[in-house]
């Protein structure tokens, strides 16, 4: 009973996600948001480590760069939405380390909204 409880808290809350949940998590460093909204695979770009992983994995290399760069600031700068439901977002990460270029890609899949591409680069 509690596990189906939260089975369907969690996917209430993947449902709800939407652009400003992501920017107060690029904020604080809520890796955990990014992993609960992660499809069952997931394109990461996160300086260094550039590929296809499972949401497991996704969820490991997010919360390695973030304890290696502690965020201190995220700003938006371009979001849009698409007519199927797909959304963008791009925005400056400010880290302890220096700043990176974000790039969000949320793709609908039915009423739920997941994470489908993550890239983390370094800005010049």
């Amino acid at each position: 009973m509690i596990r189906n409880f939260i089975f369907v808290f969690i996917l209430f809350s993947v449902t709800g996600l939407c652009a400003q949940d992501f920017q107060q998590a690029f904020r604080t460093g809520n890796y955990r948001l990014f992993a609960a909204a992660f499809n069952a695979n997931v394109e990461l770009n996160l300086v260094g480590n550039e590929g296809y992983y499972s949401k497991a994995q996704a969820e490991q290399i997010l919360k390695d760069f973030i304890s290696r760069h502690p965020p201190q600031n995220y700003i938006q700068r371009h979001a849009g939405l698409s007519p199927d439901g797909n959304q963008y977002q791009i925005g400056t990460l400010q880290t302890s380390v220096g700043k990176f270029r974000t790039y969000l890609f949320l793709q609908k899949i039915g009423d739920a909204i997941f994470i489908k591409e993550l890239r983390i680069e370094r800005e010049n």
